[in-house]
């Protein structure tokens, strides 16, 4: 078992992080969100979640009492800048590629797609959730480099006892799906507020149980290579407003651009430049 003393710990040294994933599986960015942004982002859950309750969509999972918090994109201008974050889009390409198709040259933007950007919300007395890979619907065996990555950013502060991410370090090198009874080998990734928390999506990961009277919250951004299908439908879901006001790097993590010069075309072309109306009139 791998010593506590060796287990990664929040850094500011970029080349610790890329030491971190590939050992461990995962890193932790120190202050990777700057009080204001942080303050502002737990504001904006907190926000996202009544409106959830009071609409009678809310959705809950782990015995009813973890909220999450889906398709952020259309939740507020903050969560839009968190999904384009500079560390979080560089970690993300370093992990699955950032490749581009057919020799094509690298135009700048990332080569990979948001699969989601979602919010998890630990409530007092959930269930552990169940050990996984966040790639674990994807048919094994799988190649030797991660099919989908994801980044925790934590709104408070994640520990054992307020369900903080159960997860093993190291387990992404066994490149399989956790089985029944691994799941004992997990240890809480314990950080403060402001940490990101990034991971290769063949690390073997849960949902810790909250034992506390107070809301452990967290924002998660889950990429995935830009040959899957994503986790959200963002054409079907994302608001028209965000669509049009979409930044290029936006646009290209949410699929309204093509990868290449075939994957994610409309009538043969590239989406790039047309509006979200003309994706379903021609």
């Amino acid at each position: 078992m791998t010593s506590s003393n060796s287990l990664p710990k929040p850094t500011s040294d970029r080349l610790q992080m890329s030491a971190d994933l590939t050992e461990h599986g995962y890193c932790l960015v120190a202050d990777a969100l700057p009080e204001s942004k942080l303050t502002g982002l737990q504001s904006a859950v907190d926000r996202t979640a009544s409106e959830d309750i009071a609409s009678g969509r809310s959705f809950v999972d782990e015995g009813g009492a973890n909220q999450r918090l889906w398709q952020l994109l259309n939740r507020g201008a903050e969560f839009v800048e968190l999904a384009e974050h500079p560390l979080a889009l560089d970690l993300a390409g370093e992990l699955l590629g950032n490749r581009t198709a057919y020799g094509i040259e690298n135009d700048g933007l990332p080569q990979f797609l948001l699969s989601s950007l979602t919010a998890n919300i630990a409530g007092y007395g959930g269930t552990p959730m169940l050990m996984h890979c966040d790639q674990g619907y994807v048919h094994e065996p799988w190649p030797d480099y991660p099919i989908v990555c994801n980044g925790g950013w934590l709104l408070d502060d994640f520990r054992a006892e307020n369900g903080a991410t159960l997860a093993i370090p190291g387990s992404h090198k066994r490149n399989r799906n956790p089985e029944p009874g691994e799941e004992k080998e997990a240890i809480p990734i314990e950080a403060p507020a402001g940490t990101l928390f990034f991971f290769d999506g063949r690390l073997w990961h849960g949902t810790g149980s909250n034992r506390t009277r107070t809301l452990r919250r967290g924002i998660f951004s889950y990429f995935c290579q830009p040959w899957m299908r994503t986790q959200e439908n963002h054409t079907a879901s994302l608001d028209p407003e965000v669509a049009e006001n979409a930044s290029p790097t936006l646009r290209r993590l949410v699929g309204l651009d093509a990868y290449g010069i075939s994957v994610g075309m409309i009538n043969g072309l590239s989406p790039s430049g047309l509006k979200r109306a003309d994706h379903f009139s021609r």
